[in-house]
């Protein structure tokens, strides 16, 4: 069974594909093979508490 990465939102409908990036500053500071790029499905609603700013 392949390992599913899945995301939470406030604003996007369940179901849509987000394709999330690392920045460059993330590779320089990461070692290993991980990929650049994922894609999550938005299948929760969240987060729950209110950010300052």
């Amino acid at each position: 069974m392949a390992n599913k990465l899945t995301a939470a939102s406030r604003d996007l409908p369940f179901g849509t594909l987000v394709e999330l990036c690392r920045s460059h500053t993330d590779l320089q500071v990461t070692t290993g093979s991980m990929p650049k790029c994922i894609v999550v499905r938005v299948n929760d609603r969240g987060p729950y508490c209110e950010y300052p700013g």
